[in-house]
């Protein structure tokens, strides 16, 4: 999985040095999420594999969860990039529609059982939480992506699957 992720991050550093793209800075922001993911897999498989260490949260989790919102700013940089128009508040207001009914539903059934059955560490019941917060942050920087006028390129294409495989893992 480290593999994986390292050869991601070294596709998107290739791909901004071979098509130099007008919204390089998105890309750079999306490696920087991406790199902070590998550093938390690295982290995790040590703390699991060579320490023995089966404990919630660990510092991998800061790792993790440091990832989604350079995903979310470079998911947002490409929106910037992508709108002609800044008085549209149509796709503005599709992303906030699906972002706080996505907000009600992660809270009555994945953040308040968690933050229950976790009383006993506060820490714990936080970290667990914020994972589907992070989640819906990206899917309502996705809708406002696929939202927003624009081209539907390859690439475009291809993080749209990413995203979608990558909130449907989590969920």
């Amino acid at each position: 999985a480290c593999r994986l992720g390292l050869a991601v991050v070294g596709t998107i550093l290739g791909g901004l040095r071979s098509y130099a793209p007008r919204s390089g800075k998105a890309w750079v922001c999306r490696a920087c999420g991406q790199t902070s993911w590998v550093i938390a897999d690295t982290t995790f498989n040590w703390q699991q594999d060579v320490m023995h260490v089966d404990a919630f949260p660990t510092f991998s989790d800061g790792f993790y969860l440091a990832g989604y919102p350079m995903l979310a700013i470079g998911l947002g940089m490409l929106v910037k990039d992508r709108a002609h128009s800044r008085r549209d508040l149509g796709p503005l207001l599709d992303s906030a529609t699906v972002t706080a009914g996505l907000c009600l539903l992660s809270w009555v059934l994945l953040a308040r059982p968690t933050i229950a059955s976790l009383h006993h560490s506060p820490g714990a019941a936080a970290v667990a939480a914020a994972y589907p917060a992070m989640d819906i942050l990206l899917v309502g920087a996705l809708v406002r992506l696929l939202s927003t006028p624009g081209g539907r390129s390859p690439a475009f294409r291809m993080l749209l699957a990413a995203l979608t495989l990558l909130i449907t893992a989590d969920t």
